[in-house]
């Protein structure tokens, strides 16, 4: 390459940082396209979201609402790189406003 200069980089990746609320797909495409877009689609997605998650700096990450199981297996099996995911599985909600709190606790 004439006149070309390589420039290589430092990537450093800080152990155990991690997210504690985090959207496997949903940090990635609009809730519309989730809901008319077909799965393996909606998985690639994820698998992408996960590769720039780990990226970022975080190596672990709490999945909060979203099936992310399948993307959790291909990166725990080292098909695809991505952070350590802890998945709730369903979808967490509070049953009322301001997380389940109740007016009558003092």
């Amino acid at each position: 390459m004439n006149g070309a200069v390589l420039i290589h980089f430092l990537v450093l990746t800080m152990p155990e940082c991690t997210d504690c609320h985090w959207h496997t797909v949903l940090g990635e495409i609009e809730f519309p396209k989730l809901m008319t877009n077909d799965f393996q689609h909606v998985s690639n997605i994820g698998v992408k979201a996960s590769e720039k998650c780990l990226l970022r700096g975080f190596t672990t990450v709490r999945d909060t609402g979203a099936n992310c199981l399948g993307i959790k297996k291909c990166i725990d099996e080292g098909i695809t790189t991505g952070p350590r995911i802890y998945p709730c599985g369903r979808e967490q909600r509070a049953k009322k406003r301001g997380m389940g709190r109740t007016n009558n606790l003092k």
